[in-house]
């Protein structure tokens, strides 16, 4: 009993030598690793020798040296023991990851990029620590991928992968999947065998449909599908009860299963960039969604339940067929965006005013003629954005938007604009392109606040000298125009940077004498 209690304290102390030698020759610290080396080559020259070897073939492959000295600088070989080793490859090379890669058992973070073929050793597998592995742009078509058991996050880009690697359903662990710019088109059934999985993004892998195998991956919290050729989900897609975001933007799904919107904590969707033409009712079941893009589909209603969403604050429905909008969508009070652009709307509610936290709306490429007095009840909003209308006149109630500091009103049929456009003190960026002016308001100087002013193609005679007290004007535009001078004031905005002038009818000596007016501007154009 003896002779074995003493072996086995001599085994427990060699391994325990050996485990420190072993942090002394993966240290990053180079008084460290060089104690290591001198330990190992009194040790065994041969092991010592081998270490070199490997630890040279290595850093090789990871940073493409050409070096031909026979040994690695303390300072080279301190790279590769750095816990994270990126390599991006940019001669893309052909590679082969070395099988002495499980030297590098300090190894957490492996990123290998732009290959144009790349092999992958089964002595991988034999990094305990490696928890994330990412390749991208490189060639894995006829190569296996390991069986990392401890591995956390797995990252395949553009990998000329035309099925999913079912050995990537063996990986347990795995709490992060992002596949990308690959040909799989379909998914293995497997893949509820990865009940650790909370993200999983297949972006661009020309999937035509998921299997409902999907439905039981219990922890999942974000699932990124965007950019793909679905047509239909699951109909048990409801049983993703833990989905916190969900991406399936620029599909082809043409409906959404009845029960879709039974998903308790999503806060995040987009749907945009597919052919929905309507929506299921209950969409109300998914009371923590805040931010919804239904962008670029064929709807032609929203649902009056999408009023009982009281957690939303971005609702976008841009480049639909949408006639009118549900009064009850006025009574989600969060609001902050909501982006209604490129639809067939011709009024809006009055109640509009009840979206007291609304700070970005979009109504362009609509039908409007007028905007609603009410709209003035929007104390908060600081982008408006209604070009590309019908709009003739605006309401005086838009002078109460105090907030306001972008208003778009481009490619309309405005002839003058009200007075009160004055009291926008905080308006940074205003642009009138396209609109029958001819004439502009004196009123101009008053937006003290103006950086940037577009009156392209507005059909001006002339510019009232009050432009001279926009004093903050960094950028203005006024190509296509009937000017033939511009006021002398012109040279009180010492701020401008930017004057485009195309398209009008200055002659040389008018434009020499506006240069001297603006010696500090920077871009003049004309």
């Amino acid at each position: 009993m003896l002779v074995l209690a003493n072996f086995v304290l001599e085994n427990h102390a060699c391994m325990l030598y050996q485990k420190q030698l072993n942090q002394l020759l993966t240290s990053t610290n180079e008084q460290s690793l060089t104690l290591g080396l001198e330990i190992l080559k009194g040790l065994d020259e041969s092991a010592y020798q081998h270490f070199l070897e490997d630890y040279k073939d290595l850093y090789q492959f990871f940073f493409h040296s050409e070096d031909t000295s026979p040994a690695l600088s303390p300072h080279q070989l301190i790279q590769l023991n750095s816990p994270e080793i990126i390599t991006k490859n940019s001669h893309k090379k052909s590679g082969e990851l070395p099988e002495c890669i499980q030297r590098l058992n300090h190894l957490t973070k492996l990123q290998l990029e732009n290959f144009r073929s790349l092999a992958l050793p089964k002595t991988l597998t034999t990094l305990e620590q490696l928890d994330t592995l990412i390749i991208k742009h490189a060639s894995l078509a006829r190569t296996e991928v390991p069986l990392l058991h401890h591995l956390k996050t797995l990252v395949l880009v553009s990998n000329e992968l035309f099925e999913f690697p079912e050995e990537v359903t063996l990986l347990k662990n795995l709490e992060a999947l992002q596949i990308g710019f690959n040909d799989l088109v379909t998914l293995s059934p497997n893949i509820n065998c990865l009940q650790n999985l909370t993200f999983l993004q297949l972006w661009k892998t020309e999937l035509i449909e998921l299997p409902t195998e999907i439905v039981f991956l219990d922890k999942l919290q974000v699932l990124r599908l965007g950019n793909n050729q679905l047509n239909v989900l699951p109909e048990e897609f409801h049983f993703l009860q833990k989905l916190e975001k969900l991406d399936l933007s620029k599909n082809r799904l043409q409906k959404l299963p009845d029960q879709f919107f039974h998903l308790p904590r999503l806060t995040y969707l987009n749907l945009s960039e597919n052919q929905l033409s309507m929506l299921p009712p209950k969409i109300d079941q998914a009371k923590s969604l805040t931010h919804l893009n239904l962008g670029e589909n064929q709807l032609t209603m929203l649902p009056r339940e999408i009023g009982q969403l009281r957690h939303l604050k971005s609702l976008k429905v841009w480049r639909n067929n949408l006639n009118a909008v549900p009064g009850e969508l006025f009574q989600i009070q969060t609001l902050e965006e909501l982006d209604l652009s490129e639809n067939h709307l011709s009024f809006l509610y009055d109640n509009i005013a009840l979206l007291e936290n609304l700070q970005d709306l979009d109504l362009s490429g609509n039908q409007f003629m007028t905007l609603p007095a009410s709209i003035g009840a929007l104390k908060k909003l600081s982008d408006l954005d209604a070009s590309e209308n019908q709009l003739t006149m605006l309401p005086d109630e838009i002078g109460q938007l105090q907030q306001l500091e972008a208003l778009y009103l481009h490619e309309n049929e405005l002839t003058q604009l009200p007075d009160a456009i004055a009291q926008l003190i905080q308006l940074k960026n205003l642009v009138l392109e396209r609109n029958p002016l001819w004439e502009l308001t004196p009123i101009i100087g008053q937006l003290q606040s103006l950086e940037s002013l577009n009156l392209d193609d507005c059909q001006l005679t002339r510019l009232p000298s009050q432009i001279g007290q926009l004093t903050q004007l960094k950028e203005l535009y006024l190509n296509n125009n009937h000017l033939t001078n511009l006021p002398l004031e012109i040279g009180q905005l010492q701020r401008l940077q930017r004057l485009e002038l195309t398209g009008n009818s200055f002659s040389e000596t008018t434009q020499q004498e506006i240069e001297q007016l603006l010696p500090n501007c920077e871009a003049l154009y004309f």
